[in-house]
């Protein structure tokens, strides 16, 4: 992943593509949670809007219903 800054948009893969509710957690380089949520998604792609944070480093955490769990790191300057 690359930097996101002009778009304000990160999309990232989500676990599978039948996930149904996920829990998206995005956090700092620490691994202290800046924003959690709670989506329902069937699809492979889940966006989220960056634009009131940071430039940095920063890490998104998905977790499925099922417990499985990807992790994904991005820029952001």
């Amino acid at each position: 992943m690359g930097a996101f800054a002009p778009v304000n948009i990160l999309s990232t893969p989500s676990a599978n593509n039948e996930i149904g509710k996920v829990s998206v957690a995005v956090l700092d380089y620490t691994g202290k949670a800046l924003y959690q949520t709670q989506l329902e998604s069937n699809q492979n792609q889940i966006e989220l809007d960056v634009s009131t944070v940071s430039a940095g480093l920063y890490f998104i955490q998905l977790t499925a219903e099922d417990g499985q769990k990807v992790i994904t790191k991005f820029v952001k300057e």
